[in-house]
């Protein structure tokens, strides 16, 4: 019985060690999307852009998910804010007053990702509901500049046990848990042709995903099978109270040949590690005991040098009572709000759900679910010159014409375009089209290298059905707006 409680605490608890390390993943995954987004800063976050203030205002995505690039749409700001983001985020990552950092990254992403929801994906969810338990855990005891700042007889914690590191395992649980019991669609049971459609999407998938096309029905069934069987069972073995470190180390190998897989045949931008970066708290002491074994490396000079430049501060890291209740109430509400995610027998009312809103703890884990689409294409949107002739317009595009792309998934300049060139086809989020015409008439008459203004913007979406045996229906070309720019 002893030895089972010792183990549970192994189970439930996280190697400081592993705190860090997933402090460092979390930060560098922030780092590398704000990157991404800064590729479209003024046309995806300003007033100038596909999606102004006055379009939110309107027409809000959810009034309650607050963002305070609300408050100016002017580039300036926008840069200033994803400037202050990304200093929080380094901060995070280096272990400068860490817990200050972690609260700033996670207002400031939370800020940044609700401004503009047209362009958002699973990887967005994961970066803002772990940063929030982030929050209450100690990224900063070891591997930090609080660290080698520390007072002399600072003792880092070994092993750390509260209501957030239960939150944290649980909440990487649920992202693959409830999307399984999202995937209602036969594409995934019993047909098992889940991966087969999925690889055929030719807005995300790489050319990468012929190769394993190219492996037959029979496999990819299998493949279908595995990844709903992986995505149950799999986060199991991070609850295993026996051999708990050789058993985590198995199922982390396994979890990231799943992410590798899915960074290598499909455009996701950082999702994959973001993914990734959701399983760092889950590496048992014992791996990092056995690698430490092989490479020696000794801190002692680097913390000194620290110590003597910033000074030496008090570092503590024990976890109050009031913040485990705090902690344990947020994830029995996280658990509610997935539960209603999955099944109409319960119900969340609209007053609770604002909490769940104003701190961005919504969340719906349905990639792929209830299953991927049958239909794909690309768009091409043609504009009319003032002289009469046509122009093609697919805003930061290496492709235009009518012709289909050699490959659909990579002719926008970043992956936020694809986003919200995807999400544009969904009747949901036709009220913004005009927006991306008005943007397009707009960049038209502010060009003054040539005199191409437009008189008229016409959106068309060529799309493809995917069908049994690799037979793909010819493209049926679809117009979604006719835009006047007089208007």
């Amino acid at each position: 019985m002893q030895s089972l409680k010792v183990n549970l605490r192994l189970v439930f608890g996280m190697d400081a060690r592993s705190l860090a390390a997933f402090r460092v993943g979390l930060a560098l995954v922030v780092l590398a999307d704000l990157a991404t987004r800064a590729l479209s800063l003024t046309e995806h976050y300003t007033d100038a852009g596909v999606l102004p203030r006055s379009a939110l205002i309107e027409r809000p995505f959810d009034r309650w998910h607050l963002s305070v690039l609300m408050a100016s749409g002017a580039p300036a700001f926008a840069k200033a804010v994803f400037g202050a983001c990304a200093l929080a985020a380094t901060a995070m990552l280096v272990g400068w007053r860490t817990r200050a950092a972690t609260v700033a990254t996670w207002v400031l992403f939370c800020s940044i990702v609700s401004r503009n929801e047209m362009i958002l994906q699973g990887s967005d969810t994961v970066l803002r509901v772990f940063l929030f338990w982030a929050m209450f855990l100690p990224l900063g005891a070891v591997w930090s500049v609080d660290r080698a700042r520390a007072q002399e007889g600072y003792e880092p914690p070994r092993h750390v046990l509260s209501a957030a590191t239960v939150a944290v395992q649980l909440q990487t649980a649920y992202l693959f848990w409830f999307t399984v019991f999202l995937k209602t669609s036969r594409d995934w049971w019993p047909d098992g042709t889940a991966v087969y459609y999925a690889l055929h999407w030719n807005e995300l998938a790489t050319p990468a995903s012929q190769l394993l096309l190219g492996l037959g029905p029979e496999f990819l069934r299998f493949m279908t099978l595995f990844v709903f069987v992986f995505e149950a069972a799999g986060p199991f073995l991070f609850f295993v109270p026996w051999r708990v470190g050789p058993v985590r180390t198995v199922a982390l190998a396994l979890f990231a040949c799943v992410f590798v897989g899915f960074a290598v045949n499909f455009r996701l931008g950082v999702w994959p590690f973001a993914g990734a970066a959701a399983l760092l708290p889950f590496v048992p002491g014992w791996l990092w005991d056995h690698l430490g074994r092989r490479v020696r490396w000794d801190p002692s000079r680097l913390s000194t040098a620290i110590r003597a430049r910033l000074g030496a501060r008090p570092l503590a890291w024990r976890t109050r009572r009031a913040t485990n209740a705090l902690v344990a109430a947020a994830l029995v509400y996280v658990t509610w709000w997935n539960v209603c995610t999955v099944t109409n027998k319960v119900r969340m009312p609209a007053d609770v759900a604002v909490v769940g809103d104003v701190l961005r703890l919504d969340q719906t884990w349905n990639m792929f679910a209830p299953g991927p689409r049958h239909d794909g294409g690309w768009w091409v949107l043609v504009g009319q010159r003032a002289d009469g002739g046509e122009a093609f317009l697919l805003p930061e595009a290496a492709h235009v014409g009518w012709e289909r792309p050699s490959w659909p998934a990579d002719v926008y300049a970043s992956h936020r375009w694809r986003l919200y060139m995807w999400q544009l086809w969904f009747r949901a989020r036709s009220a913004y089209r005009p927006y991306l015409a008005r943007y397009l008439c707009d960049r038209s008459r502010d060009n003054r290298e040539r005199d191409d203004d437009l008189r008229r913007v016409s959106i068309y979406y060529m799309r493809e059905q995917t069908l049994a045996d690799d037979v793909i229906k010819p493209a049926e070309k679809t117009k979604v707006l006719d835009h006047d720019c007089g208007r």
